[in-house]
């Protein structure tokens, strides 16, 4: 059994469509693998297959080391309620989070303008595999970041997996928030 790890990366970990009044709470998880400066990025939508929007700066989160922070849309008490363990200093509201379900976000490098890692494609993600409609996507194990988009990184649920969730069992529980680790447990060739 080999282990492989990465280091000092930002990787999206995480993307949530919960079911909450409003469709709400909607959620994107980041982890910052090493210590990351995250002056220096920016999170960018592409709704319904157009462009990549102005994006959201980051420059709020400061410099965090092996951590994970998150952007939300919807109520804060709605976000604390289905994601309880998430502490108030590691989240920031922005409608770039306000997803449903088939729009593709992407991290970027704000000076460089490199995209850093991607979920989704840059078209109307209704019926493609990375939907998430109602539902959620999390990343592999020890995978990312990855600039383009690589399903194979991906468990996504399938739609409508989160209706009728919301106040049975956190969210946060059901999308295992927080649980993304940067080793993968490979099997010798």
């Amino acid at each position: 059994v080999a282990a492989i790890s990465f280091a000092q990366q930002t990787v999206i970990t995480a993307i949530v469509d919960a079911t909450c009044s409003g469709g709400t709470p909607k959620l994107i998880e980041i982890y910052a693998n090493g210590t990351v400066d995250f002056t220096q990025f920016t999170l960018e939508k592409s709704a319904n297959g157009g462009a990549f929007g102005a994006g959201f700066d980051l420059s709020g989160f400061g410099t965090r080391t092996d951590a994970f922070i998150y952007v939300y849309a919807g109520t804060e008490t709605t976000l604390n309620a289905e994601f309880p363990n998430i502490a108030a200093t590691d989240y920031l509201s922005s409608n770039t989070a306000n997803n449903n379900g088939d729009d593709a976000i992407r991290l970027i490098e704000t000076t460089s303008m490199n995209v850093v890692d991607t979920y989704g494609t840059m078209i109307d993600g209704s019926g493609e595999t990375w939907e998430y409609m109602d539902s959620h996507a999390n990343r592999v194990n020890g995978t990312g970041p990855d600039a383009t988009f690589n399903q194979a990184n991906w468990t996504t649920a399938a739609p409508n997996t989160l209706d009728n969730q919301c106040g049975t069992s956190t969210f946060e529980v059901i999308v295992g928030a927080g649980s993304y680790t940067t080793t993968m447990i490979t099997s010798p060739i």
